[in-house]
């Protein structure tokens, strides 16, 4: 693209969407020119914000009418690359659509924006006693549309699932500038092609989400936690097998190494001498007493295996 064109382009960029939602600054557009992971710096030619599904579609067309590269972003809190506009041209930000649009307790179903905060929409269900499992590391600043587009999970992804389990529908803005609704609201669905399941995790290659239609399941009223310390490594990783086909199914069962051991050690807890592995184990249910009897077999299971 010339410097003539791209002039030509940039003004019918802001003549679509308005000169406000635009950054052209170049410092500030270094911030958009990397995300997590280690690709290295890659800036656009300018970032549009985006505030509504109608925005995304006029940048969309016009970045096809012109053959400019668009790149979906917005937290940029990611590990793989996928919001590095890797050959410049406009970078889609999203997180101004950060808006929380239902929640409803009678069809365990909540209807939000592709920016929104994926730890404020669990603090909101949780207000109505409801539960959105996938707790992605980055949860206190990755966006629920990076969340669908990266298929995101966490610890809870062994009990509960990551995030294509709970996305029932989609409203996605296709290369064309096409609005595209796909998916339902219900939680049986087996008609047709699974066009919601192919967008999630497909890294805004196949269009924008500027909607996004989640199951909810009701929350969990006991949580128990436990830490368990071991001699080796290979103990802790055969009593996690041994606890699994035990038949029992903790929503978070994670392993940690000796140098994660060491990370941790002195920062407001001590392991006990000699711990070279730990398992951090967590359950969770409708009453505390059959939970800690849960944990209670799960320790027992755990100390053929040199528990400390």
């Amino acid at each position: 693209m010339t410097a003539t064109e791209k002039a030509a382009f940039l003004q019918a960029l802001a003549s679509a969407v308005g000169e406000k939602k635009l950054l052209r600054d170049a410092d500030r557009l270094q911030d958009y020119s990397k995300d997590e992971s280690d690709t290295g710096l890659y800036p656009p030619d300018v970032v549009c914000f985006a505030e509504s599904a109608a925005d995304v579609q006029a940048v969309l067309k016009l970045c096809s009418e012109h053959r400019v590269p668009v790149t979906p972003c917005a937290a940029r809190t990611g590990k793989s690359g996928g919001s590095v506009p890797l050959q410049g041209g406009v970078a889609l930000s999203t997180e101004r659509m950060n808006r929380i649009k239902e929640i409803s307790v009678e069809d365990l179903v909540c209807v939000a924006e592709p920016g929104v905060i994926t730890e404020a929409l669990m603090k909101a269900v949780e207000e109505k006693g409801l539960f959105f499992p996938p707790d992605p590391n980055s949860l206190d600043m990755c966006t629920l549309g990076g969340n669908v587009a990266e298929n995101a999970g966490g610890p809870r992804a062994l009990k509960y699932g990551v995030t294509r389990d709970y996305v029932l529908g989609l409203e996605v803005a296709l290369p064309t500038g096409e609005l595209l609704r796909m998916g339902r609201r219900t939680i049986k669905g087996v008609a047709g092609y699974d066009l919601t399941a192919l967008m999630v995790g497909s890294e805004g290659t196949l269009g924008v989400v500027t909607e996004v239609t989640l199951q909810l399941i009701p929350l969990p009223r006991e949580v128990v936690t436990a830490l368990l310390t071991f001699e080796t490594l290979n103990g802790a990783a055969q009593a996690v097998s041994a606890v699994l086909a035990a038949g029992i199914l903790p929503r978070t069962l994670e392993l940690m190494d000796e140098m994660s051991v060491r990370a941790v050690d002195g920062k407001g807890f001590h392991f006990p001498a000699g711990t070279k592995a730990a398992v951090i184990l967590e359950v969770d249910g409708g009453s505390q007493e059959p939970l800690f009897e849960e944990m209670g077999r799960a320790a027992e299971i755990c100390e053929a295996f040199g528990i400390k």
